[in-house]
């Protein structure tokens, strides 16, 4: 019981992730679903290391806000 309510959790919320702009996406799930380092993401994506961190920062506040409702 308790393991199909974390898995519909999580559908939930990388379904809200899929839901994201495009570079707040692929920063948050850069850093949450393999580990990067902001400078990573930033390499990665080719944005400086604070828009990497902006990115995530800003995705993360939708997230937030979305399921805080």
């Amino acid at each position: 019981e308790q393991a199909a309510m974390d898995a519909e959790a999580s559908g939930e919320l990388w379904r809200a992730v899929s839901a994201l702009p495009p570079k707040q996406r692929s920063s948050v799930a850069l850093r949450f679903a393999t580990g990067m380092t902001h400078r990573e993401i930033g390499e990665t994506l080719d944005v400086s290391e604070d828009a990497a961190r902006r990115n995530v920062h800003e995705g993360l506040k939708s997230l937030r806000e979305e399921f805080a409702s």
